[in-house]
């Protein structure tokens, strides 16, 4: 289930809360350029995954490997390790305008190193940030703030600022919570590109979408993996059609 490579690795990862076992051996792994997407139902231990891979929870047994090594992940440091995040609530800096948000993603620490830095790095920094902007279509939203952007907008502007920091593995959470069909058909696309420069690992509601643009399909229940694979086989699996897809979605 972890393949040899790997740009991150859970190994066998356990996590219990009090009496409950949120997590149960999981295992799973996501290699340069690939997108990998974790479907399962409400409770089945996605958030809970993620967490772990980004150092907010510390599992009970198992670790997490970066480039075939163990790590002990720290959420403030995975920038150093080429890892970026966004988040389901979005996260932007309200006093901020949508370049300057996307300017704390390059910096790896926040608006206020913001004058540590001298006027050249910051203005290579607000020409990258512009740069982003314009990959994303969102140039002309530049000098607004957040708040004034439609709620599609502002989750792209998230992963502008994601993207700002160079990663070599970008985690989504929930990424098309709250879209539109447009929007998410929008994120698909953007996704497809994404998914041929670095490695994508992303928790995801919307099972048409993670069918429709990834390489791995890692299916939890219950804290267990009990389906990894092409989107063909987790489709037409039979614990995962009973589980989660329902016996009319194995065709969808």
């Amino acid at each position: 289930m972890v393949s040899p490579g790997a740009i991150l690795a859970v190994v066998g990862v356990t996590v219990r809360f009090g009496g409950v076992c949120a997590l149960e051996g999981v295992s799973l792994g996501v290699g340069p350029r690939e997108v990998v997407g974790i479907v399962g139902p409400n409770g089945a231990g996605k958030t809970t995954l993620f967490n772990v891979i980004c150092g907010f929870v510390r599992p009970a047994a198992g670790h997490i490997e970066h480039a075939g090594r163990p790590i002990r992940p720290v959420p403030h440091r995975l920038a150093s390790l080429g890892i970026a995040r966004t988040i389901q609530a979005v996260g932007l800096w309200k006093g901020l305008t949508v370049v300057e948000n996307v300017m704390t993603g390059a910096r790896h620490g926040g608006p206020w190193n913001a004058g540590r830095r001298g006027w050249h790095a910051e203005r290579v920094l607000t020409n990258k940030a512009l740069e982003l902007l314009s990959q994303l279509d969102l140039s002309a939203y530049a000098n607004h703030l957040p708040a004034t952007l439609p709620y599609g907008l502002q989750k792209r502007v998230a992963l502008a600022r994601a993207l700002a920091s160079e990663p070599s593995l970008l985690l989504l959470d929930e990424p098309a919570s709250g879209l539109s069909q447009a929007e998410v058909d929008d994120l698909a696309q953007r996704l497809g590109i994404l998914g041929k420069q670095m490695a994508v690992l992303m928790v995801e509601h919307r099972v048409d979408l993670v069918m429709s643009v990834s390489d791995r399909v890692v299916v939890l229940d219950f804290g267990q993996v009990i389906a990894s694979g092409s989107p063909e086989q987790v489709r037409s699996d039979p614990k995962v059609i009973a589980a989660y897809l329902g016996t009319g979605s194995a065709g969808q």
